[in-house]
């Protein structure tokens, strides 16, 4: 009986560079036709399902909470029975036996959401950003699963040089008005590249940016406008339009809501280049908005 083997080649769009691949092989159950996979997660074993259609990784409140991952921000998400909110959180790794991929955001969603296809706990869903960073092979026959890694060229993801921060890995750069803002690359998720903060106000601007690959701006429209509303109570639309904005087609969405018990004005600016999402995000109180609005075009368009 000869064996099945479907390879997967599942790469990222980052260059690589010429060395010597890695391998490893794991063992694999299959459930309901689902590929189910141990790996390490922080150093912690769980099983998680291999979910090529993915964008992000999932794993579950009941793993984010014996973690101890701190929620960084809110989304909202469509689930099995609907709409459903979730928090992103920053992990530390993943590890296939000594394969590992580091520093990625991820998203929580509840335990019983994850293992309602299942019947039984399961502990996440491997996504494109872990997976993309492999070639993997699938034999079905003999319940294994080969990753192999290849080294990839080492770009810096943040660099400031006077008044113009940039980001090799992910290909962007953008400005400071003046002086009067500083940037901080100290940021909490991966995603987020750098915070743009004004002195002596409440108004910063964060640049962020995602591989995102086969859907176009018009097709995740709907899915920013469902997010929103999670971030922020007493969530309130003032605007949303596709403009072409210095040169580009950009979604910019304007809104209000209370953050931390404080009420704030807010304005996005999502496009797409090169199979990355670029976010900025700018916001400070609603008695400051207005006047900051020239200072926020201006960082958003030199991006």
């Amino acid at each position: 009986m000869k064996i099945i083997v479907v390879t997967l080649i599942i790469l990222s769009s980052l260059a690589l560079a010429p060395g010597q691949p890695q391998s490893t092989t794991i063992a694999m159950e299959l459930r309901l036709n689902l590929i189910v996979a141990t790996v390490g997660i922080n150093g912690v074993p769980e099983k998680f399902i291999l979910d090529t259609g993915a964008s992000h990784t999932v794993i579950s409140d009941k793993l984010a909470q014996e973690l101890g991952l701190e929620e960084v921000e809110k989304s909202r998400a469509r689930g099995a029975g609907g709409e459903i909110d979730v928090a992103i959180v920053r992990v530390d790794s993943f590890a296939i036996n000594n394969l590992v991929v580091r520093d990625l955001s991820c998203t929580v969603a509840g335990s019983e959401e994850m293992s309602c296809m299942l019947g039984e706990d399961i502990s996440g869903v491997l996504g494109y950003n872990v997976l993309s960073q492999f070639t993997i092979t699938i034999d079905y026959k003999a319940r294994q699963l080969t990753f192999t890694q290849y080294e990839e060229e080492e770009l810096e993801t943040a660099v400031v040089s006077g008044d113009q921060f940039s980001s090799p890995k992910f290909k962007v750069t953008c400005e400071r008005p003046n002086q009067t803002w500083d940037f901080n690359t100290e940021t909490p998720l991966p995603d987020m590249l750098v915070i743009l903060e004004k002195q002596g106000t409440s108004a910063h601007v964060t640049v962020s940016a995602r591989e995102l690959h086969g859907i176009e701006l018009k097709d995740l429209a709907p899915i920013l406008d469902m997010s929103l509303p999670a971030q922020v109570e007493n969530y309130e639309n003032i605007s949303a339009a596709t403009k072409t904005i210095a040169g580009r087609e950009c979604y910019v969405v304007d809104y209000k809501g209370k953050k931390d018990g404080v009420d704030k004005s807010f304005r996005l600016h999502s496009f797409k280049l090169n199979e990355n999402l670029y976010t900025i995000k700018c916001a400070a109180d609603d008695a400051e908005f207005d006047s900051l609005i020239p200072e926020f075009n201006e960082i958003a368009n030199s991006v």
